[in-house]
Parts: C-alpha cells; structure tokens; sequence
C-alpha cells in the first residue's frame, strides 16, 4: 500500500475509513485508551476530517496498533 492509497483510504468525508477509526480509537472496547489519550485521539480525527492538520500517518499507526493488539494480545 502506498501513501497515495492511504490518502485515499483515509478519508473521512463519510465514504472514507471514519467509521472504523472511530471504533478502533474511541470504541468503548479500544484498547488504545489505555495507552494514549482518546481526547487527543479524537481531536487529531477532528482536524484531519476538516483538513487543518494532516493526521493520516498517526491515525493509520494507531489503528494499526489497535488491531495487533486485538490480534496477539486478547486471550
């Protein structure tokens, strides 16, 4: 996958991945809370979906994050 595909998959106009960011970073079951602070999480969603500071390389980090952690470190 290229930055040019992330681009594109990041997008957040509703046709986009929000959907999914929002359940791997603010989810209730997210674990990313444990480590990082999900006000911050949700502000970076925030200004990237308005497009005053690009967050697609920390967004797709954290959700890459999330779903490791959901594949080797759940029981």
């Amino acid at each position: 996958i290229t930055m040019i595909d992330l681009t594109s998959r990041f997008r957040l106009d509703g046709s986009g991945m929000k959907p999914m960011l929002d359940d791997c970073l603010l989810g209730r079951d997210s674990h990313m809370g444990r480590y990082f602070d999900q006000g911050y999480i949700r502000q970076m969603i925030q200004r990237h979906q308005q497009g005053s500071e690009p967050f697609m390389r920390h967004l797709y980090l954290l959700v890459s994050l999330e779903l490791w952690h959901r594949t080797f470190m759940q029981a």
